[in-house]
């Protein structure tokens, strides 16, 4: 058996497969396979580090000083090769609360207040995933905006073939919602000099959005794209599959004109033909 002491009395009891976990007054007796996963943020100068657990029930928030670092990594390592190793791999990166986050970056859909936050507001998400649900975009904005002393603070919002999720991870407690695409009356954007608010219209409520303007565009282009494929997808597939002929035609005139059959001038008016079909 080995505890690790974390700080304000947070520890982890490792015994065998048996793990026993206390933060603050909250304690939680399970085993490894109860682990969905284990993340670690490092300290630094100013800031103490971190280890967070997620379990069946919650995810564990264990603090650690500056004094015990390597402590804490043998910890994490111990946890995350168990984990590993008797759950599969996750090969889709749009479900892991890392991989969404860096999607935001990645596409200029909102950054948060800083990376270690919006993962934490991303964790909830992908904690709350289903196993067919499939993550067609994500993106952070200030919710309920009114001025920018004036709102909820930051969440994270997924829109999956299902649904809209929204969530936020407080400093104590969480806030976690979810929307039927089928509840959407509509999704617009208004923009000023320096910000853009997405609105969301819905049977039940309205709620807007907050980001960067380009960011607001960036993301509003994106949500409509997304729940048109969403909504129509025999469209979709109709204009994939014309784009793949008109490609395979293209070709064999292409081939044609290559082997001397066809000339520079019929090519060209085939070509100017089937892409103003």
């Amino acid at each position: 058996m080995k505890e690790y002491k974390g700080f304000g009395g947070n520890v982890v009891t490792i015994d065998g497969d048996n793990v026993f976990i206390k933060q603050l007054l909250v304690k939680e007796n399970c085993t490894f396979n109860d682990i969905k996963s284990v993340d670690i943020i490092y300290p630094t100068m100013l800031k103490n580090g971190s280890i967070a657990i997620t379990t069946q029930k919650m995810t564990y928030q264990i603090i650690f000083t500056k004094k015990n670092p390597e402590e804490f990594k043998e910890l994490f390592d111990l946890i995350n090769e168990k984990v590993s190793s008797e759950s599969s791999v996750i090969d889709d990166p749009m479900k892991t609360a890392e991989g969404l986050y860096q999607y935001c970056l990645d596409n200029n859909f909102g950054q948060g207040l800083n990376r270690e936050w919006g993962i934490k507001h991303f964790n909830i998400i992908s904690q709350n995933l289903m196993n067919d649900e499939e993550v067609k975009v994500a993106f952070i904005g200030l919710q309920n905006f009114i001025s920018m002393t004036k709102h909820n603070g930051n969440y994270a919002y997924a829109i999956t073939n299902k649904r809209i999720l929204s969530a936020q991870k407080k400093i104590i407690g969480e806030s976690f919602q979810t929307i039927s695409l089928d509840n959407i009356n509509d999704i617009t954007l208004n923009t000023g000099m320096l910000m853009g608010i997405i609105t969301v219209d819905t049977i039940k409520e309205t709620f807007n959005i907050a980001v960067n303007k380009q960011v607001a565009q960036n993301i509003f282009t994106k949500v409509h794209e997304v729940l048109d494929a969403i909504k129509n997808p025999q469209v979709n597939n109709k204009e994939v599959n014309s784009n793949i002929s008109i490609a395979d035609e293209l070709k064999k005139f292409k081939d044609l004109l290559d082997s001397g059959i066809l000339t520079q001038e019929e090519f060209d008016a085939q070509k100017t033909k089937l892409l103003n079909s």
